[in-house]
């Protein structure tokens, strides 16, 4: 996996929600690594395939991505992510990292609150 530099401004908290990310090809299954207020590091072991063969193409960093957050007890939630980068360097699985581009304000809420334990 490549060295980024860390740029983040929010504190990141070590939290695994399931989430499912819809693509046009179909939705992918995966989990978050970690949370912000405003972005997630996720890991899925569904890759999406690679090349038009298949019809599914790994969605490319800049791209809006629509995801449904699961947290434990409480409804699932929607929301917009910017991929930030993808690291597809495995066979059969992806790491990237978003930032939110919409998330009401109460769903930002509960996220601060989890976040700062």
């Amino acid at each position: 996996m490549s060295t980024r530099q860390e740029s983040r401004q929010y504190t990141r908290a070590k939290i695994t929600w399931p989430i499912t990310i819809r693509l046009p090809e179909g939705p992918v299954e995966g989990e978050t690594v970690d949370l912000s207020i405003n972005g997630a590091y996720i890991y899925s072991e569904q890759r999406p395939k690679l090349g038009n063969i298949l019809s599914e193409q790994i969605p490319n960093p800049g791209e809006i991505l629509a995801i449904t957050m699961k947290p434990p007890k409480r409804s699932p939630f929607e929301i917009d992510a910017k991929l930030l980068w993808i690291s597809d360097e495995r066979i059969t699985s992806v790491d990237m990292g978003t930032c939110f581009t919409n998330i009401s304000d109460e769903d930002r809420l509960f996220l601060s609150a989890v976040i700062s334990g």
